[in-house]
């Protein structure tokens, strides 16, 4: 499942430019996106502890319906985000009136121990395995020590995902190139090497794989348009909750 990525700034610019007036994900499926993340930091971040946040990758925020960071900058005394992407940071910042910075989450240049909450949703995915375990670690020393660091992951635990993931690369029906999908069992030894420990697992965005494009066909067709927002309520009445289901495998990780 691993391709050897762009990771480069000047890549990713050109995925921004074209992206404009493009969505990725349909719209409902993306504000079930959203509302599954917010779900989940709401579960794993007690208020207490939302003191300075940093988000790792700006593209919901510049592009899409699946965006976050305005439950962030609501919800924590300090809002931080960062895209390796200038562009995607610009788009970004003309959506949003937000604290956004340039660059990689493999060299940050932020002091350590600056977060006490650091999210990184799908960014892992997109790197190299090598560039994957220095993001890992440098994670790691800009967390406080008390802090907590939530990564979200492609799922290799769901086979359906797999084999989805697979045939879009094959066909090109992502904006970007995918690269990787993790397991627990893969992903668990990096984080233990980085002196970071799993306090807890689950997946989310629990859709059956291809039902992102059954869900833009139906919302062009005026007679099923409101059916997306039925099948999504169902899927995840039945399938939430389980690591195998969902798009997403997430990670609630703390220092050891």
């Amino acid at each position: 499942m691993r391709q050897e990525p762009d990771i480069s700034p000047e890549y990713w610019d050109t995925v921004a430019s074209r992206m404009d007036g493009r969505q990725h994900i349909q719209e409902d499926v993306a504000r079930y996106k959203r509302k599954e993340h917010i779900c989940l930091l709401e579960r794993w971040v007690p208020e207490e502890r939302r003191g300075t946040v940093l988000k790792t990758d700006l593209f919901e925020e510049a592009f899409g319906h699946d965006f976050y960071y305005d439950y962030l900058a609501n919800s924590y005394k300090r809002a931080v985000a960062i895209d390796i992407s200038g562009q995607i940071v610009r788009k970004a910042k003309e959506r949003f009136n937000g604290e956004f910075y340039t660059c990689g989450i493999q060299r940050t240049g932020f002091k350590a121990r600056m977060f006490d909450v650091i999210i990184s949703g799908s960014t892992l995915d997109h790197l190299s395995y090598e560039e994957m375990i220095k993001a890992v670690y440098e994670m790691k020393r800009i967390l406080k020590r008390d802090g907590i660091l939530i990564i979200t992951i492609d799922n290799k635990e769901n086979t359906l995902y797999r084999i989805g993931y697979s045939i879009g690369m094959w066909l090109r029906l992502s904006p970007y190139k995918n690269v990787s999908c993790y397991s627990y069992n893969e992903m668990a030894p990096i984080f233990a090497g980085a002196g970071l420990k799993v306090e807890g697992v689950t997946s989310i965005v629990s859709l059956p794989t291809p039902f992102n494009l059954v869900a833009k066909v139906c919302s062009k067709i005026n007679l099923l348009s409101g059916l997306n927002k039925n099948m999504i309520s169902f899927f995840h009445s039945r399938l939430s909750g389980r690591r195998d289901t969902g798009w997403f495998l997430c990670f609630r990780l703390a220092a050891c």
